[in-house]
């Protein structure tokens, strides 16, 4: 089934699912009977508080599909192909359609729009950030939302320019010129001292090596990035705040050119080779060891539709549609127990 924007159908599924998932985690949560009380329970006076999901979205700057989902030995991302992979789903067809360079990719998971900024962190998203709407609708602290990156141009789409938002509802803005083990611990901190519900970090050494033409230091830059992807899952499963509640999603903000257009070198046209992208989906309710097919097709203007969908705030500005077929049925939506 090919999706279409403006799939209401799907994304009432996928907010239903949301909701469903919410109430049974709130359930399961809830303190367990003791010892000295009957086996069967009271029913209580109110119902259980929904549970708050939270997200990270990180993001590997400028990997080719080929040598990362589209490798049949998977070499360069062991970690997330054979760890990761299993605990979740992963979009065969996962696309940039709109300018594929850092920072406008970076602004449409953001905004749901495909906008064409400039590349050097001069110009702002006109359209209002997945950040400044969850402020917006939730009066959350700036320290709430964070944008972590390794690339100080980045710094633009931690709010827009839209005269509503702005400023006033920036994300926490980390964002420095960094290698990605610095990207990666400044993450941690970050996540361990203001336990924000919505964070996207980016390690960008990746395109830094392809840019540089370096195809050694390309491919060595995209097994460091899979080391740290592993170990950020791996801390969110450790931490009380985190651990079975939120969702971790892996992407790029674009490709590289294939060999028809250029080789690996370069990137920001319009092959296959720029626009097609890896993408996993990790945390509760998601299906375990699952592929969405090719003729799924989804774009990165979707992840600021999901992000709402699961956030449980309006979208209004974005495009995107629902990435629901990474979810169980409602019936067979896990609890974490």
């Amino acid at each position: 089934m090919q999706l279409v924007p403006g799939s209401r159908i799907l994304r009432a599924l996928f907010l239903c699912l949301v909701v469903a998932l919410a109430a049974a985690m709130a359930v399961g949560c809830s303190a367990p009977v003791s010892s000295d009380q009957n086996e069967t329970s009271t029913v209580p006076d109110t119902p259980p508080d929904p549970v708050d999901f939270n997200v990270v979205i990180l993001v590997i700057g400028g990997p080719r599909y080929a040598e990362t989902f589209g490798d049949p030995t998977h070499a360069n991302i062991p970690r997330i192909w054979n760890d990761l992979r299993p605990q979740g789903t992963i979009f065969e067809n996962f696309r940039n359609e709109g300018v594929t360079k850092a920072v406008s990719g970076h602004a449409a998971m953001l905004t749901g729009r495909w906008l064409d900024l400039a590349e050097d962190g001069s110009e702002l998203p006109r359209i209002p950030t997945i950040f400044e709407s969850f402020r917006y609708e939730n009066e959350a602290p700036e320290v709430d939302k964070a944008l972590i990156g390794g690339k100080l141009e980045l710094e633009a789409c931690t709010f827009s320019s839209h005269p509503t938002y702005g400023p006033d509802y920036s994300a926490y803005n980390g964002v420095h010129t960094m290698s990605d083990t610095v990207a990666h611990d400044s993450l941690l901190l970050v996540l361990e001292t203001h336990h924000p519900r919505l964070v996207m970090s980016s390690f960008l050494d990746v395109d830094r090596k392809g840019d540089a033409g370096d195809w050694e230091g390309y491919l060595a830059q995209i097994k460091v990035a899979d080391e740290l992807v592993y170990s950020t899952w791996n801390y969110l499963q450790s931490d009380p705040f985190y651990a079975g509640k939120t969702f971790l999603f892996v992407t790029a903000d674009h490709g590289r050119h294939d060999d028809a257009h250029g080789g690996f070198e370069g990137h920001g046209c319009g092959c296959d080779g720029c626009r097609r992208l890896m993408f996993l989906a990790l945390g509760p309710g998601v299906r375990e060891g699952h592929v969405v097919p090719m003729d799924n097709a989804h774009t990165q203007r979707d992840v600021c539709e999901m992000l709402g969908d699961i956030l449980r705030f309006p979208t209004p500005y974005s495009r995107g549609i629902s990435m629901a077929e990474m979810f169980e049925p409602v019936t067979g939506i896990r609890t974490g127990n």
